[in-house]
């Protein structure tokens, strides 16, 4: 086969030619644009992959919204479980939908209440599922106290983690210090 693809000619040395770039140079763009997948571009990607967010919690709410996390209705169709309902809840409930969530807007920008909206939405889909996945797999329940308890507890680290200095940043961070799970 190579044979008939390839001659060989004598006198003249060998070279590779890159056919997806005109100049028959390899680049890393050419390969990536030829094996790389094209997709709409979707106006909530900025929420879940932000810099202040922790990068568990933007792929589990990433699943989430594309409808890709192993619900309860898919444990179903596979019999790994018996009925479809919430675990928490007891209602039909689907994460996601591969829509932005509806506070999308405030979440935008580079302030930093923008930002600690975006790391609070992707905690609070992590830890609902995670609580979820408590109740399936390891049979023990989970209040919606605890997971509350959670959320403020992974937030007040990722707040504390951005060091910043301004007052505004400091207030806020100081009352979710003090906030009691009553609030």
């Amino acid at each position: 086969m190579i044979k008939r693809e390839y001659t060989v000619q004598e006198g003249r040395e060998d070279c590779i030619r890159w056919r997806l770039n005109s100049s028959g140079k390899f680049s890393i763009k050419s390969a990536w644009e030829h094996f790389n997948m094209q997709h709409d571009v979707v106006s909530w990607w900025r929420i879940l992959w932000s810099s202040g967010n922790i990068p568990k919690h933007s792929f589990i709410s990433w699943l989430a919204i594309r409808q890709k996390l192993r619900t309860r209705e898919k444990l179903k169709r596979w019999g790994c479980v018996e009925s479809d309902v919430c675990v928490l809840c007891n209602k039909e409930f689907t994460l996601g939908g591969g829509n932005a969530p509806s506070s999308a807007r405030k979440q935008r920008g580079k302030s930093m209440l923008a930002k600690i909206r975006r790391a609070v939405f992707c905690c609070t889909v992590y830890n609902i599922w995670k609580a979820r996945n408590r109740v399936i797999f390891q049979n023990e329940r989970v209040d919606a106290e605890v997971i509350y308890y959670w959320i403020r507890q992974e937030v007040l680290l990722k707040l504390f983690s951005f060091r910043c200095n301004s007052t505004s940043f400091l207030s806020l961070y100081q009352k979710w210090q003090v906030c009691s799970l009553s609030d």
